[in-house]
């Protein structure tokens, strides 16, 4: 009790003491303290599962209880009006007037604390005329505790609970298991059906996906009137063909023959061949290939693992010379199917076009061949394509590269390139002879002068004629008396202007000599004649 009693003979446990008053003191609370609320409060010997209480009021002082409340605990500790540890089972209504002088409170609880509480707030309106309004104390002869053991119930307590219930406590009256029961998917009064959404002898199965959560068979789990979308079977317990996942709400990917993937999202052997798609799930593109249905092929990333499989966009940029966000075009001056390929010599340097051609023309800087400008036109060699061929035989065209003449030189021109005179030629078409130069040397290929002299008595620059008075084809003969000191003819020998005349002597002998000889010669030819 809260408070202490009127005097000792009017303890608190004389409300247990099996006497209603009739013969032994009730339990009275001094009521001298004008005490804002009051309680009185019994713990049992252990947990029962009660039913009911019945409590017996001094009938004299029965306004004092008014608006009285009881309270059910499990801790010994509590005190009333906490719910925190304790609960209220019954609360009496002052404006009902005063309660009865035998008071019978349904509990239907387990429980092994029981509290009688009370404040004089709640009588302040109540229809029971209270001669002291400020002195609420308690004042109670009887209280019978009325129930079974915990897990027993009903008239006599002949009943066990069924184990099914939680903790195998149950309704007092009619065994019904108004805490819960032991099993998590149990339900029902008595715990004896499946909750919704659970079947089987334990209840421990769990229902399908049905259209109906109510729809489930408790005993077999088949869903009566079918199932959700994507979901299939008698219990709806497995995807439909084409689904896949823990809900089934994942699509199958492309798999070879529109077959069903298993419950992975796994094809039983591999993709469609319509486009390129990643086995066993065959949902994403295949390393190289990109788009709605995997057929286009990504560009030249730097890593090809690297390119977006929806777009098809290079997120680490490109290989060497391939450009754009695909790494699909070639970089400015590059062209070809692997972009390998070097632009040529375009106008202003602008880039080519895919085939290599330039946009308008080729750079005036070389002779160059349009459109792709990379190899020299006809007549010119070289890298930069400013090199003039030389004399090609019959005017064929030399190697654009070397300037090689292929088919050999037209006259005197000196292979390969045919661009200067070959030996002992010279002139600016390889057409004139050099003369006799020294050594045998060859002549200057471009005017004809031996360098080191002419050989013999042949007459500089040109070695062509002889010195002096010399002639022949070797100029190694040499003129006779001419006239005047002149010369004689070089081919001939003969002089320009005549010989020199001998005096008579000379003359004489020479003419008889000229005359015998003459003579001589006739006489032979008579001497031939007459024989």
């Amino acid at each position: 009790m809260s408070k202490s009693p009127w005097n000792i003979v009017l303890e608190a446990s004389n409300a247990i003491d099996g006497d209603t008053g009739a013969k032994k003191p009730c339990t009275a609370m001094n009521v001298s303290g004008g005490y804002e609320s009051v309680w009185w409060k019994v713990w049992l010997q252990r947990t029962f599962n009660v039913a009911e209480l019945k409590i017996y009021f001094r009938p004299a002082t029965i306004y004092r209880s008014t608006g009285f409340s009881i309270y059910v605990y499990d801790d010994e500790s509590y005190n009333p009006p906490s719910n925190v540890s304790g609960s209220l089972v019954y609360q009496h209504d002052p404006s009902n007037g005063c309660p009865s002088n035998i008071t019978t409170i349904t509990v239907n609880r387990t429980t092994q604390g029981i509290a009688f509480y009370n404040t004089r707030q709640r009588a302040l309106t109540s229809a029971c005329i209270d001669k002291s309004p400020d002195r609420k104390v308690v004042e109670i002869c009887e209280v019978d505790v009325l129930g079974c053991d915990a897990t027993r119930y009903s008239q006599g307590c002949s009943h066990e609970c069924d184990r099914r219930c939680l903790n195998q406590h149950c309704d007092a009256y009619n065994g019904k298991c108004i805490y819960g029961c032991s099993e998590p998917h149990r339900s029902g009064p008595y715990c004896a059906d499946c909750k919704d959404g659970y079947y089987g002898v334990n209840c421990t199965q769990e229902c399908g996906h049905c259209t109906d959560i109510h729809d489930c068979d408790t005993t077999t789990g088949v869903c009566l009137k079918g199932c959700l979308p994507h979901w299939n079977g008698s219990t709806c317990d497995v995807c439909a063909g084409g689904y896949y996942g823990e809900n089934c709400s994942l699509h199958c990917g492309h798999c070879e023959d529109n077959k069903p993937c298993d419950q992975h999202g796994h094809c039983p052997v591999k993709c469609t061949t319509a486009g390129h798609w990643m086995y066993p799930k065959c949902q994403e593109c295949d390393i190289g290939f990109y788009g709605e249905n995997c057929t286009q092929k990504c560009g030249h990333c730097v890593d090809k693992s690297d390119c977006n499989k929806a777009s098809g966009v290079c997120r680490d940029g490109c290989q060497w010379h391939w450009n754009g966000s695909r790494c699909d075009v070639c970089a400015d001056g590059y062209y070809g199917d692997s972009c390998s390929l070097r632009c040529g010599r375009c106008k202003d340097n602008k880039p080519c076009d895919q085939t290599g051609h330039c946009p308008v023309n080729c750079t005036k800087v070389g002779h160059w061949q349009y459109p792709k400008c990379q190899d020299c036109v006809d007549g010119f060699y070289g890298s930069e394509c400013n090199k003039t061929c030389g004399h090609c035989m019959d005017n064929t065209q030399c190697n654009k590269t070397t300037g090689h003449c292929v088919s050999g030189c037209r006259g005197n021109w000196m292979e390969p390139k045919c661009q200067g005179c070959v030996d002992y030629f010279y002139d600016e078409v390889c057409s004139s002879k050099c003369g006799s130069c020294a050594n045998n040397a060859s002549c200057n290929k471009m005017n004809g002068i031996c360098d080191d002299g002419c050989s013999g008595n042949f007459q500089l620059p040109l070695c062509h004629k002889c010195v002096g008075n010399f002639y022949g084809p070797h100029c190694n003969l040499t003129c006779g008396h001419c006239k005047g000191n002149g010369t004689c003819d070089k081919g001939t020998g003969k002089c320009t202007r005549g010989s020199v005349e001998h005096n008579s002597d000379i003359g004489v002998v020479a003419g008889g000599i000229a005359s015998g000889l003459l003579f001589l010669a006739v006489g032979v030819a008579i001497l031939m004649i007459t024989r």
